[in-house]
């Protein structure tokens, strides 16, 4: 008998592509589910990751069908993906970075608002007064550069950037601001941002400039938000098709 235990709260976190690549017992690379009516190695039917078919056992733990809970796999994408359920959040966590130095804009030592803000206790309150007091900001105090404003796609999936006119206007005392140069080529446009391109620069973010945000880098970071790596869930909790034994879902 296990003692009772009074639960004070639940934590939920963003699995990281190496959490998930620890997890997972085979890589996905072919698209078609079988083979001569066979489950297909590095399919989403490896047997690898457990079956819902009777004649076959898990190829990990060897267990029958009512036995066997599963095996994660995974898919590594060729390139990085935004997630669209976190769009928006990483809109509003880039509108409050440079990326040019990838810091936060502004510096809790000199700015007593900005220090208020980040003193909050409750994660979730601190994160909406900070981000909502950085967002604003068009120049980075770090690195004296211009920042541009970051708002979603119209068509809801992905983001763009694009010069304020206060940054247009820093730019010519920016060095390579001048006309001519790439950083004015791109003044006054709407250009993407790729998820490459904010994957890489969230990933230079240090955890104590996410902890002003209210982020704990021990659960997630926003980089996470981006998918590199794509979890399979094994079939026994997938959606399936039923059929007979042996019969075919070709096309399915």
């Amino acid at each position: 008998v296990f003692p009772a235990v009074v639960l004070s709260g639940i934590v939920c976190g963003i699995l990281s592509p190496e959490s998930i690549l620890t997890m997972s017992v085979a890589q996905i690379t072919e698209d078609k589910p079988e083979k001569k009516g066979m489950p297909r190695p590095n399919s989403v039917n490896d047997t690898r990751l457990g079956t819902n078919d009777r004649r076959y056992n898990c190829g990990t733990c060897h267990k029958s069908t009512n036995r066997c809970n599963g095996h994660m796999g995974h898919i590594i994408l060729p390139l990085p993906v935004y997630h669209p359920l976190f769009l928006r959040t990483l809109r509003t966590i880039a509108s409050c970075f440079c990326f040019h130095c990838c810091r936060i804009l502004g510096v809790p030592e000199t700015d007593a608002v900005l220090a208020a803000a980040i003193a909050t206790g409750d994660a979730s309150a601190r994160f909406k007064k900070v981000t909502a007091l950085l967002s604003k900001r068009s120049r980075c105090p770090w690195c004296d550069i211009p920042c541009f404003k970051i708002t979603i796609a119209v068509n809801g999936t992905g983001l763009i950037r694009s010069w304020t006119a206060t940054a247009e206007a820093a730019l010519r005392g920016t060095p390579g601001g001048s006309p001519g140069s790439n950083l004015w080529a791109e003044s006054g446009m709407d250009f993407p941002m790729t998820p490459a391109d904010l994957h890489a620069a969230l990933k230079n973010v240090s955890s104590e400039d996410l902890e002003c945000l209210g982020i704990d880098s021990n659960l997630t970071r926003p980089e996470n938000m981006i998918i590199t790596v794509l979890p399979v869930p094994p079939p026994c909790i997938r959606p399936v098709i039923c059929k007979t034994e042996g019969g075919s879902t070709k096309g399915q």
